[in-house]
């Protein structure tokens, strides 16, 4: 255990974690440096974080609150709608934990297309980081003006939330959402495909951020339950991302 105490600490340093946890932890692939050889600590904090399908969204989140308590850069990769889901909502549960040291924000994210080069007899694909950034909390929106679904087409959905940001002026916010992850996959594009729409009515540095919150969906009738949907407000605001085009990677 000694020897994996350093590569806690940058992500962790203000999170306690228990031994069952941080072995959890490293199961899921939360730390993206490797358990051999040499860490270098300023390095190794500024390193993306990992999200994937099966990751444990409530300790992927207290990374990210770690690192955004301490003031340290914080990106998230996932690869896939669910690992995408995944990271929509451990962001979502940080900004809930930054409450002792930031009360009154949240955390938004930017959103960047980056090439995975092939691994093994894994191909080439691209993931999606999300770059964090705190802004003032925002209201629960009552509904999405774009809802998405799994089958939904980003480009028109893109053309509709670029339309609403347009129309609602220099602080407007419009609202995508979907239930499940292939449905809030399609979100993520959408405010992908809308940050390049926006792109030249946009000021240097500025960029499409993304406030992620969950918002619960009154049952049908006949269906007793419940559901929940994730939503993000959409909004113009400094760029979250401290290099367009990180060194060694291609940015799509």
């Amino acid at each position: 255990m000694a020897r994996l105490q350093p590569l806690v600490v940058p992500a962790l340093r203000s999170l306690w974690l228990g031994g069952g946890a941080l072995r959890s932890l490293v199961r899921s692939k939360v730390l993206p440096f490797g358990l051999g050889g040499r860490c270098n600590f300023a390095a190794s904090a500024a390193q993306p974080l990992v999200s994937a399908a099966q990751v444990n969204a409530g300790l992927l989140a207290g990374a990210v609150a770690g690192r955004m308590r301490l003031g340290d850069p914080c990106a998230v990769d996932a690869i896939g709608p669910e690992a995408c889901y995944k990271a929509v909502k451990s962001i979502m549960l940080a900004s809930d934990y930054i409450q002792d040291s930031h009360p009154g924000m949240q955390i938004a994210f930017e959103l960047q297309r980056v090439k995975a080069p092939a691994r093994g007899s894994n191909p080439e694909t691209v993931k999606v980081r999300f770059h964090t950034a705190l802004v003032q909390k925002l209201p629960v929106p009552d509904r999405p003006d774009v809802v998405t679904a799994k089958d939904t087409n980003p480009g028109l959905a893109a053309a509709e939330l670029t339309r609403l940001l347009m129309q609602k002026g220099q602080t407007g916010i419009a609202v995508v959402g979907g239930m499940g992850p292939y449905a809030m996959h399609m979100s993520l594009k959408t405010v992908q495909m809308a940050s390049r729409y926006m792109q030249k009515h946009m000021k240097e540095n500025e960029t499409l951020l993304a406030v992620a919150c969950s918002q619960a969906v009154p049952a049908k009738d006949g269906d007793g339950e419940e559901k929940m949907r994730y939503v993000l407000s959409c909004m113009r605001g400094p760029a979250a991302n401290p290099d367009p085009r990180p060194e060694g990677e291609d940015v799509v």
